[in-house]
């Protein structure tokens, strides 16, 4: 219906998804890939293993050092080559 409206050619849709994929790029699958790894994760138990690393050997009742633990674990675990 919209195309008889419009009075565009039948591919013109898409076209213009497979225009606005390219522009988005990698940033369109990123939620499902980390959706995915989030998964895996839990699966593997790690994020328990943390849980018992950090209570074991860290003093996390101050806010600031497990801020700090928080943010130095994030940089570990986003570290790429790039």
């Amino acid at each position: 219906m919209a195309i008889k409206m419009t009075h565009e050619n039948v591919h013109q849709p898409l076209q213009e998804a497979r225009r606005l994929l390219d522009s988005i790029g990698w940033a369109f699958i990123l939620p499902q890939i980390l959706a995915t790894l989030g998964l895996l994760f839990t699966a593997a138990g790690v994020g328990e293993g943390i849980s018992y690393l950090t209570q074991t050997y860290l003093a996390v009742d101050s806010r600031f050092i497990a801020v700090a633990v928080y943010a130095i674990g994030m940089a570990l675990l986003t570290h790429g080559d790039g």
